[in-house]
């Protein structure tokens, strides 16, 4: 199954999986955020003026996004060396590598429809898709952070509640999203850092009014 307007979003912004999301943290970004990565930050012109804070809203969520996932590589590459068994090492590193090949497409609608799709590749260079489709409603804020509950609906028609945290950058036009994962690579900070993507780079390749269309 194949959602068409996410593979649009896709190709206005990077190569699924061509694009490393590793970037050394920086002061100036809130909480400790790390930058930006070169993948979406490079779509950005060069002349654009510094961005102001915004305050962020509820509605700042509405509207396209595009993400990669992120390791703090300093801390991952410390661990590494620590680690004598050379099984150990590789596991890791394979897991590291197979995280850091995300790249998430997510629409939020103001309606509170929602529809993401994740995409990794794993060592053999095959890659796997998940595409989820609900609802999402804000439930809690705190300055620049935004507790998103999402209601997910299964291809068997089940639902399930998904909790996330989203923390915006100081244009409100990236975001951070911490992720659970495998409990080797928790200590190195793993997020989805996504970037807004323009509604008119989208109207470019998909018609605003229809759904969006399906293939089986």
């Amino acid at each position: 199954m194949r959602i068409q307007w996410i593979v649009c979003l896709c190709s206005c912004l990077f190569i699924a999986g061509s694009v490393s999301a590793q970037q050394t943290p920086q002061a100036q970004q809130p909480s400790n955020l790390p930058a930006v990565p070169a993948a979406l930050a490079g779509n950005q012109p060069a002349s654009q003026p510094a961005a102001q804070p915004v305050r962020i809203t509820a509605t700042s969520l509405n509207g396209y996004w595009a993400g990669v996932g992120y390791l703090d590589e300093q801390k991952l590459e410390a661990k590494l060396k620590t680690l004598t068994d050379e099984t150990q090492k590789k596991q890791l590193q394979e897991k590291a590598n197979l995280f850091l090949s995300m790249v998430a497409v997510m629409a939020l609608q103001p309606t509170g429809q929602m529809v993401s799709e994740i995409e990794v590749t794993d060592a053999a260079g095959k890659p796997i898709r998940e595409v989820v489709q609900g609802t999402w409603k804000v439930v809690e804020q705190k300055e620049n952070r935004l507790l998103v509950e999402f209601l997910e609906q299964g291809s068997d028609k089940s639902t399930t509640t998904v909790r996330k945290v989203f923390q915006f950058y100081e244009d409100a036009m990236n975001m951070a999203s911490p992720v659970e994962t495998s409990a080797e690579l928790a200590e190195f900070n793993p997020l989805i850092i996504y970037e807004r993507v323009p509604d008119a780079a989208m109207a470019e390749n998909v018609d605003p009014v229809a759904p969006p269309k399906i293939d089986r």
